[in-house]
């Protein structure tokens, strides 16, 4: 084999060797930590069940590295050992340097990849590489644009079944990697119904619940104090009750362990969940005890009761202002017209709208909810037609919030504060109203409740204030 040819066969192997490199190095660069996959922003990621346990993950991923390695260094040694050999000639001194630096680079990789010793499965942790430094403008812009997402998202408006005047935002580092992620709750249930993260300056959706009432929800989140979020299913399909626990790895919630009580009142753990009876191992009550004090839910706010003092002063206060209300000198606010109004602009409107006469007929102050404070019913005309209307009355904290309810909601009132009310089969009976989140909930009464027989409301005539002057 002459000089010549002896060269080319070795600078194949150099070229080769690089080209491996590059592929190799660039494989690296996307596993090293911190790394993820970027998604379309604002597009919602889903819950993916992890596959296979963690260390099942890690002695496979060690196994494949270890077949690579042997691959590399086996072939470094025999081309090594032929560069000895003829390194006295010069000419592979070019080829040489090629080789050494590519060493450096596959040295400097490995750190990234020891591998798993599969005989001790309690691995030594590295040390984690510390995040870069967060310019101050960065966090305030990245707030910025979390406010703009939480005032776009705030659901409906007062009155409507998704509002709740104790929605807030919350900012914590979930992932560690020194940038606020922002959790939207419910600040008196600790139901989170967002998690927002942020990349490449834009929102990234990491999990959207429910925000209304009236849904039947399958799972509920919460926020847990170890930076986990609890999602609870209070009647899933496989038992009585679960808990899943998952923890925010790069841009996404992977699950991290879960719990779930059986149709057969027993305790089950399951590193990744499912269906499969395989995947759940039976636990004792001590065991779920620990599981759930690992990770407790974030305190929420406590409403205080309110004294009888202050009670007293707002019944005083409500009363004065529902009088003020009836004779046009206090504004309602309309939850059908979302603005305030006079009860006699209420009733012009509703003219235009109906093109007959609309006036108010009678009134009563009854407690509805049962609070310690009366609220006013105003009952409607229509034309020649009676009762087709009412207005429920509410103060609270300076307002008046009027809502409608037609006759088919509310007819029967009694001075309780229960009526009668009807729908389509047999969606009829007796209820009384509960004031929640800026709203009236209806809620059915027992059958055993005699509402019937109970005392009508103390409806008193109402005199328009222009034809009493």
């Amino acid at each position: 084999m002459t000089s010549m040819e002896l060269i080319e066969i070795l600078n194949s192997i150099r070229d080769n060797y690089i080209l491996e490199a590059n592929e190799f190095g660039q494989k690296k660069e996307r596993k090293k930590p911190g790394s993820s996959v970027s998604h379309p922003a604002g597009e919602p990621l889903s819950f993916p069940s992890r596959k296979e346990p963690h260390h099942y993950q890690a002695v496979e991923i060690g196994k494949r590295k270890k077949k690579n390695w042997k691959k590399y260094f086996i072939l470094s040694a025999a081309a090594g050992l032929l560069l000895a050999a003829l390194a006295g000639r010069g000419v592979f001194t070019q080829w040489s340097d090629y080789f050494a630096a590519f060493l450096v680079k596959t040295e400097e990789q490995y750190q990234y990849t020891q591998p798993v010793d599969e005989t001790n499965p309690f691995q030594p942790e590295t040390e984690p590489t510390q995040p870069e430094t967060v310019d101050a403008s960065e966090e305030t812009e990245g707030n910025s644009i979390y406010d703009a997402y939480f005032n776009a998202w705030m659901p409906g408006s007062v009155g409507s079944d998704a509002y709740s005047p104790y929605y807030e935002q919350k900012f914590l580092d979930l992932n560690g990697d020194g940038l606020d992620e922002m959790v939207i709750w419910e600040s008196t249930t600790g139901i989170v119904y967002e998690v927002v993260t942020m990349e490449e300056g834009q929102t990234l959706t990491l999990y959207t619940g429910s925000i209304f009432k009236l849904d039947e929800h399958e799972e509920e989140m919460y926020l847990c104090q170890d930076n986990t979020l609890e999602k609870f299913y209070p009647n899933p399909l496989q038992g009585q009750r679960k808990q899943e626990y998952y923890r925010m790895e790069d841009q996404d919630l992977v699950m991290v362990e879960c719990i779930m009580q059986g149709m057969d009142n027993k305790w089950y753990w399951s590193e990744s969940g499912g269906a499969s009876s395989l995947a759940w191992t039976e636990i004792s009550e001590s065991e779920v005890k620990t599981v759930q004090e690992n990770h407790v839910r974030v305190e929420v706010k406590q409403l205080l009761p309110v004294s009888q003092e202050t009670t007293a002063i707002i019944k005083a206060e409500a009363e004065e202002r529902l009088q003020s209300a009836l004779e046009n000198q206090f504004p309602l606010c309309s939850l059908s017209v979302g603005e305030e109004i006079l009860l006699k602009d209420y009733c012009s409107m509703e003219s235009d709208r109906m093109q007959v006469p609309v006036e108010v007929t009678r009134y009563a102050w009854i407690d509805l909810d049962e609070d310690g404070i009366l609220e006013g019913v105003v009952d409607f005309r229509f034309g020649e037609n009676e009762q087709v209307m009412c207005l429920v009355l509410k103060y609270e904290n300076g307002t008046i919030y009027a809502t409608e309810f037609y006759y088919r909601q509310m007819y029967q009132l009694k001075s309780d504060g229960t009526f009668a009310y009807s729908g389509e089969g047999s969606n009829n009976g007796w209820a009384r109203l509960r004031w929640e989140n800026m709203s009236w909930v209806t809620e059915p009464v027992s059958d055993e409740e005699n509402c019937e027989s109970k005392p009508d409301a103390p409806w008193q005539t109402y005199e328009s204030p222009e034809i009493s002057e």
